[in-house]
């Protein structure tokens, strides 16, 4: 109450010097707002309260951006949206040159899938502190140049003025720009303000072997020899490229799901080898053994559903069985957010040899 009465005509001494008497009891949000009421109340105390901010603010880790509190799950995400927002208004409002603005930002921006945030207060909250920022840094007058580079040669030219305003189509570059095996592009920013920009890539692989990709969200997929149902000897082993299984084992199919960031409603889709076929014999959650919210068996795949994925790994698994005689591929499993189709990733491709059972045959 005291921020809100501070931003629209000013605020009781008496209960600002309440508040900032007992700032070390206050929220990380109620942190940044008391920093707020005192720069715009021009108090000198502002600098104590800024300055006490720098004890709130956690930098990712293996990641450039940084965040007041917590973000580990989609519920925690939103207050952290909120909490990070009003901090960086506070450190933007005290000194444009703090270096902590670049990773409160990164952390706002990097939020946004599909081109929106979470939820309507979220994105209040984001646009707020963003359009602040943008206001104090007078982006809306900047003008520059993009200039992408692909293997050290310049393709592209891309001039923008307003901010950036006028960039409205992406920037397309086709197949004769890259050469076979690895390439390297390169963005650089000549001109004011600060740029944001992604890449998105479509391959067609041709490779015997395709290996899987992913960024702030990840698939491996390993794949364990579980022996015959009713077996005297139990058989346990992990399977690797092209080993051979009898027909009639079960294969217990394991798929960990890693993200960088909380994410809400994905769809796993793991690609059967053609010669197995799933154990259970009704869609539902069962399939996962209830890992998963949801789970459907289709002719060529299973597909599972999350409602969310925290930060960190999780792990979901089903169980094949070796049917028909020959060698087969499993192509890359892959998982997507489905109302932000960006956020996806592809696990490494597999192949078995399925072989008619020989009784006496020896395992290794």
């Amino acid at each position: 109450m005291v921020y809100a009465l501070a931003s629209t005509g000013g605020a009781p001494k008496a209960a600002v010097d309440t508040v900032f008497s007992r700032r070390s009891a206050l929220t990380p949000r109620a942190r940044a707002q008391l920093a707020l009421t005192l720069l715009e109340l021009k108090d000198r105390r502002a600098r104590v309260a800024v300055e006490n901010l720098d004890d709130v603010v956690q930098a990712a880790r293996g990641r450039p951006d940084a965040a007041v509190g917590e973000a580990n799950d989609a519920w925690s995400t939103s207050a952290a949206i909120e909490a990070t927002a009003f901090t960086l208004m506070a450190y933007a409002r005290y000194d444009l040159a703090s270096p902590l603005i670049a990773p409160l930002t990164d952390f706002l921006v990097l939020r946004r899938n599909g081109g929106r945030w979470r939820n309507t207060r979220d994105t209040a909250f984001a646009i707020y502190a963003l359009a602040d920022l943008a206001r104090r840094e007078d982006a809306g007058n900047r003008s520059g140049l993009f200039i992408v580079s692909v293997n050290g040669r310049e393709v592209k030219r891309v001039p923008y003025t307003h901010g950036g305003l006028n960039l409205t189509e992406p920037v397309v570059l086709g197949d004769a720009a890259f050469k076979a095996g690895t390439n390297v592009v390169t963005v650089r920013h000549d001109g004011g303000g600060t740029g944001y920009f992604g890449a998105a890539i479509d391959v067609f692989n041709m490779n015997d072997f395709i290996k899987g990709v992913g960024g702030d969200l990840r698939i491996e997929r390993r794949y364990t020899l579980l022996g015959r149902p009713g077996g005297d000897v139990p058989i346990t082993t992990q399977a690797e490229y092209g080993m051979p299984v009898d027909s009639g084992e079960r294969v217990r199919v394991e798929l960990e799901l890693t993200a960088n960031k909380a994410m809400e409603f994905l769809m796993v889709e793991d690609l059967k080898p053609a010669g197995f076929e799933a154990v259970a014999l009704q869609s539902g959650p069962a399939v996962c053994n209830h890992q998963c919210a949801h789970a459907e068996l289709r002719t060529d795949r299973v597909a599972m559903f999350l409602t969310q994925l925290p930060v960190g790994t999780v792990k979901l698994s089903y169980e094949l069985r070796a049917e028909v005689p020959g060698r087969f591929s499993a192509l890359p499993a892959r998982v997507e957010a489905m109302y932000a189709p960006e956020l996806q990733a592809t696990a490494d491709e597999m192949r078995f040899e399925v072989r008619d059972e020989q009784p006496g045959r020896a395992k290794k």
